[in-house]
């Protein structure tokens, strides 16, 4: 799977993209299964506080399954949001 189930969350942006910042193919419709199926406490804290964008992100790829790379901005949001999430310690 292209989403380790170690890996850190706010990596995601490294994990979409390969060398030239295009998106890996595969990437963008595997997120939503990492981001529901992952029980690292980032990733629920991203699930709570980036709810909107990714709920955004995920009806955008249902309704562009023939072209998922329609979805980038929305994507991109979400990332956003996920970079600024921070875990309390």
């Amino acid at each position: 799977s292209l989403w380790s189930r170690t890996a850190a969350p706010r990596d995601a942006g490294q994990q979409l993209t390969q060398c030239g910042g295009r998106v890996k193919p595969g990437a963008l419709e595997q997120l939503p299964l990492f981001m529901s199926s992952s029980r690292h406490p980032i990733v629920q804290k991203i699930r709570r506080d980036c709810a909107e964008p990714f709920a955004a992100f995920e009806q955008c790829l249902e309704r562009n399954e023939a072209s998922v790379m329609n979805c980038a901005e929305h994507v991109q949001r979400f990332l956003l949001c996920a970079e600024r999430v921070k875990l309390a310690t």
